[in-house]
């Protein structure tokens, strides 16, 4: 193989390794600083006004299918007279569910017509979320493991090819 495209195929592995170890760290940090901000979120009373499950379908390379749910709620606030409408339920990461059951006994605890408390930004009183929750690791850790990965799989092969080569000997 020409030393060049080998080269590329490199940089490829290891800049894809060390984006998604860039892209982890950035989210992660701004899932916790946003936490961390809404710690001082004022509270109010909001109504729920709509629940429903929002359905996501996938299929893999096998032709495996396969379906994640997602309970939304809908609410309504109140804040210096102005009605605004919300559907962000936790502030980091949402919930997923591979069992419709599951994301429906979640919303059980949100009839419509129910009150629930709803934290607002007192510098966007559009932005609001009913549970104000820390960023979720596992995610974050797994993208982080995979870009570890594909920048030793780089490193091992820019250390293969140099052996191969010859370069780098003296």
């Amino acid at each position: 193989m020409p030393s060049s495209f080998m080269r590329w195929i490199v940089l490829l592995f290891e800049g894809l390794g060390a984006l998604a170890i860039i892209a982890a760290v950035g989210w992660y940090v701004e899932g916790w600083l946003a936490y961390n901000n809404a710690q001082d979120w004022p509270a109010t009373d909001a109504s729920v006004i709509a629940t429903s499950v929002d359905v996501s379908h996938s299929t893999n390379d096998d032709g495996d299918n396969s379906s994640s749910y997602m309970p939304v709620i809908r609410y309504r606030y109140a804040i210096g007279g102005q009605q605004h409408d919300g559907a962000t339920t936790h502030l980091n990461n949402e919930p997923l569910y591979s069992d419709p059951d599951d994301a429906e006994a979640f919303l059980a605890d949100y009839p419509v017509g129910s009150k629930v408390k709803a934290y607002v930004d007192p510098e966007d009183a559009s932005r609001a979320a009913l549970i104000v929750n820390e960023p979720d690791l596992v995610g974050y850790l797994l993208l982080a493991f995979f870009g570890v990965m594909f920048a030793g799989a780089g490193a091992v092969m820019s250390r293969v090819f140099r052996d191969e080569t010859g370069n780098g000997k003296q």
